[in-house]
Order: C-alpha cells, then sequence, then structure tokens
C-alpha cells in the first residue's frame, strides 16, 4: 500500500535516507530535516521544499496513534478515504501538543524519482513570474519545486549559496518523477514562462540551488550571534487574487524595521505561500522584534493571507490566532477545556490554557 509507519522521535532525514535505500522517498524535505523530528512536522503541519509535488504533511499523513491528557490511547484507522464523521487527524494535527500527544503515524511513500529536469527563469518583476506559475499550476502539473525568489531575495540568496550570475526576480522549477511524464511536465513550464516573459536561464541556476538548498539555512548563525541583530522568517499564505497586494503590504509594513526580501514557493491552482526573510539591526532588539511580527501579522489579516502557512503558531503568533479563526476559535477553546482540563499539555501554545 506503499505506506510507513513511523515512531514520532525519528528525525526527517533519517527517515528519507532509510526510504531511499529501499528505493522509496517521503517526498518532505523541509529545510529543518537534519535536525525536525516526524512528530514536528505532524505537529505543526509542515511543508517541505517539493510540497508542490508530494503535498504537506497532512497530505501525507494517513493514520495516527496518540495519547490525550488522561491516559486514552487512541488510534486512527489507515484507509484511503472515509466517511465516518469529523477526521480524527485533522483534529489533531497542527495542535502542537495541546490536545494529544502523537507517538506513532502511518505515511504515505512514493517511488524514487526516474527522473529530474531542471528549469530556471528571470522575470523583470514578482507579478510577471507569479503569472507563469499560476499559469502552469492550472494546468494540473505538479512540479516537485517551485519558487520564485523577488529581485532582493534573489541577489541575497543566491550569493550566499555562491551563484552570482543571475538578477531580476529568478524562477526555479524542478521537475520529476517517471521518465515519459516529466518531459511533458517541463514543456507546460516552459510555455507559461515564455508567454509570461520570463528569460530562459537554463538549468544551471536550479540545479545549483537544488545542490545547495539547505546551506542557507546554516549560514545565519553569524548574523544572529552579532549583537543588535534580528533576523526571522515569516510564511503566509493566500489566493492568487490577492497575493501581489499581499506581498506588497507585508513588506511596506516590515521595511521600516530593516531589510526584507521574500521568495514564492508552496504552489497550487488555488494561490502560494510567501515567504518573508527580515534582516534587522536595533539598540532595543526585542521591541524591534515585537514591532516586526505586530506590523507583519496585522497587514496580513488586512489583506487576505492565513498568518501561517507551514510554521505553525506556537506562542509567537497566538495574539493573532482568535482573529484568524473568528468565531471557529471558540471551538478550538472547548476542545483544549474537554480533553485537558487540568492544562498538563503544552500550556501556552495556539493560546490555549493561558
Amino acid at each position: 500500500s506503499m505506506l510507513v509507519r513511523v515512531q514520532v522521535g525519528v528525525v526527517g532525514e533519517k527517515l528519507e535516507r532509510e526510504l531511499n535505500r529501499r528505493g522509496f522517498t517521503l517526498g518532505h524535505f523541509p529545510a529543518s530535516m537534519y535536525g525536525a523530528t516526524v512528530g514536528g512536522f505532524v505537529a505543526c503541519r509542515s511543508a517541505g521544499q517539493a510540497s508542490t509535488r508530494y503535498g504537506k504533511i497532512e497530505d501525507i499523513l494517513t493514520c495516527l496513534q496518540a495519547v490525550l491528557p488522561d491516559g486514552v490511547v487512541i488510534n486512527t484507522k489507515t484507509v484511503p478515504r472515509k466517511a465516518t464523521g469529523p477526521d480524527i487527524n485533522s483534529l489533531l494535527l497542527g495542535s502542537e501538543g495541546a490536545l494529544a500527544i502523537v507517538t506513532e503515524v502511518s505515511l504515505k511513500i512514493r517511488h524514487l524519482p526516474e527522473s529530474r529536469l531542471f528549469l530556471s527563469y528571470t522575470f523583470d518583476s514578482v507579478s510577471a513570474g507569479l503569472y507563469a506559475i499560476r499559469e502552469f499550476m492550472q494546468e494540473g502539473i505538479k512540479p516537485a519545486i517551485v519558487r520564485l525568489y523577488d529581485e532582493t531575495d534573489t541577489a541575497l540568496s543566491m550569493t550566499a549559496l555562491g551563484y552570482e550570475d543571475v538578477s531580476g526576480c529568478l524562477l526555479i522549477v524542478v521537475c520529476e518523477g517517471r521518465e515519459r511524464f516529466v518531459g511533458v511536465e517541463a514543456e507546460i513550464v516552459r510555455r507559461a514562462c515564455k508567454n509570461a516573459g520570463g528569460r530562459d536561464r537554463g538549468e544551471r541556476p536550479a540545479e545549483h540551488w537544488f545542490e545547495h538548498r539547505y546551506a542557507i539555512s546554516y549560514n545565519q548563525s553569524p548574523i544572529l550571534s552579532s549583537e543588535h541583530m534580528i533576523l526571522d522568517t515569516i510564511e503566509v499564505a493566500c489566493l492568487w487574487k490577492d497575493v501581489v497586494s499581499l506581498y506588497e503590504a507585508m513588506r511596506k509594513a516590515i521595511e521600516p524595521y530593516g531589510t526584507v526580501m521574500a521568495h514564492f514557493s508552496h504552489a497550487y491552482p488555488e494561490g502560494i505561500s510567501i515567504y518573508f526573510t527580515i534582516i534587522a539591526n536595533a539598540d532595543d532588539e526585542i521591541a524591534a522584534y515585537d514591532g516586526i511580527w505586530k506590523a507583519a501579522m496585522t497587514a496580513c489579516l488586512r489583506h487576505g493571507g492565513v498568518i501561517s502557512h507551514h510554521h505553525g503558531i506556537g506562542r509567537l503568533k497566538a495574539p493573532w490566532l482568535k482573529a484568524e479563526l473568528g468565531e471557529g476559535y471558540k471551538l478550538l477553546c472547548a476542545l483544549k477545556k474537554q480533553l485537558d482540563p487540568n492544562n498538563i499539555l503544552n500550556p501556552g501554545v495556539l493560546g490555549l490554557g493561558e
């Protein structure tokens, strides 16, 4: 049935390596996979770099075992689909340990791809690149990697990865899978990019990014270790109709605090995620940091975005979760009170139990 049963303490990279040894892949490659566990994936509804093809963790998980606050162990059934009332998997996915402790999961696996093609295009504007992505995503294809960098992120990120021969807004696309399908998928991408005014940069920028795709996360220590420096990321998502206005509004809201850049990834026929990176220097780092998040979340909610696409809520974003969920937040609070009346499971996350 192409499933793997795994305990949640397993590190993602070690699971992927073991699957690869047997000819399979999970297809879940978050930048943190060398340290993040399967339990962490489930707790925050994580996404990997290849989520456009393989899905987020909620698309990969089929069933789970969890322990409730009173010690009762629950097991959900492994079947392709069901119509048995509200879905318990969905209830616990993303609950960040506030409702139960997930101990085991069954996950979908795929055969390792037979073929992989790399495509790179540059555009004069973010909006032109986004138009191309929307066009090929709405054709029904699912490239593994889709990443569009704005001009600032193109310059800084690719330089940080050791590749400086590129400018403008860089789009990286990686198509993989059965060889007979990959070429067709790549041709659809090429046509959409050409129609949107993209300039073909060949395979090398995408190949270089792929070869060094985890490096940038480990290049942040010098910045974070410097006095008064701030570095953080904010990931949101929205529909296609809102993406340009959301990007511009959030960038404008954050820019007074420092340098802001963004890339667009995790693409869907309906919309896309925006991933902002902020680098700032402030005498009062805490006040500036709080200001950045308040400005970003306020702009996100005002312009049709969801306040997290795959990093979760935790305590940092909890002040905005009520506005995000509306009346649905009362249901979440009621679930917490019913399941965990003594507030013993991860109090404070999602704004619960405080």
